[in-house]
């Protein structure tokens, strides 16, 4: 300042400058603040979350945001898809922006006991999820419902209904995807332990058509099962000649033999 000042002449008007440079100074103030907060509403319209929300985040803490809006289901569930067992469980994206290059996976954390006695403790299994068009790069423009094949490569195989809730595992499923609207890469996971999982339910439709061709979303039904008749097993459901046995045997019942042939006259009778 004193540098510049040197170049006024010696009568010049220093509380005029001084005037028209606060104002100047609060003049590109207001301009500044209209142009960052115009692009941190229009974030948050894209985005769909709060403006303070937008307004606190950085890139470490933005895929944060976005994970708050995929949602998975409450239960997964086991029964019947395209004719084999499955373990099936529900996803959706509520932002208003697709994520892109979604793939979801997960990992069954247990503790296993070898026939030898080796103990592995949190073994590591993966548990490969896909919908009818694949496992790779998901579509996320309505909730999807997510299976994984119970067959002999599957550490459910061995399981049944009788004997699931006795398991200790916790399945871990995760989800990678990039936002749309921010390219910034996020993952989002959540756990299930054999009390969150149910045999013989199937979710209720979520998706419906109208007869003017509009596709209509009932996320009221995100979470919603029903019954439906699914085998006692993977094992047995692949091979109906041989009945695979989990349940225990109660000693205290006695066997009696009964007789096949029918007394005419008791026939008769009744």
């Amino acid at each position: 300042m004193t540098v510049l000042g040197s170049y006024n002449q010696y009568n010049n008007n220093c509380y005029r400058d001084c005037f028209w440079l606060c104002l100047l100074n609060s003049g590109t103030s207001f301009v500044a603040g209209f142009a960052v907060f115009s692009v941190l509403g229009f974030m948050a319209h894209v985005q769909g979350v709060p403006i303070e929300d937008v307004a606190e985040s950085a890139k470490i803490s933005l895929p944060k945001k976005v994970a708050k809006a995929v949602t998975f289901s409450e239960m997964a569930v086991i029964c019947f898809k395209q004719d084999s067992l499955s373990l099936q469980i529900r996803v959706a994206n509520i932002r208003k922006s697709l994520l892109l290059g979604s793939q979801i996976y997960g990992k069954l954390i247990r503790t296993r006991v070898t026939p030898e006695g080796k103990t592995f403790i949190m073994e590591q299994v993966n548990i490969d999820f896909m919908v009818d068009s694949g496992k790779d790069n998901l579509f996320f423009v309505c909730p999807l419902t997510l299976y994984h094949v119970i067959d002999k490569t599957s550490p459910f195989f061995q399981m049944a209904v009788d004997t699931l809730q006795q398991q200790d595992f916790e399945l871990v499923v995760f989800l990678d995807g990039t936002a749309e609207s921010t390219s910034f890469s996020c993952q989002v996971r959540t756990s299930y332990l054999p009390q969150e999982i149910i045999w013989g339910y199937k979710f209720l439709p979520i998706v419906s058509r109208s007869k003017e061709g509009k596709y209509h979303i009932d996320f009221s039904n995100f979470d919603k099962v029903e019954p439906v008749p699914t085998a006692h097993c993977a094992y047995c459901h692949q091979d109906f000649n041989v009945h695979h046995d989990h349940g225990v045997d109660n000693l205290g019942l006695e066997v009696i033999k009964i007789d096949s042939q029918v007394n005419p006259s008791s026939s008769r009778n009744t």
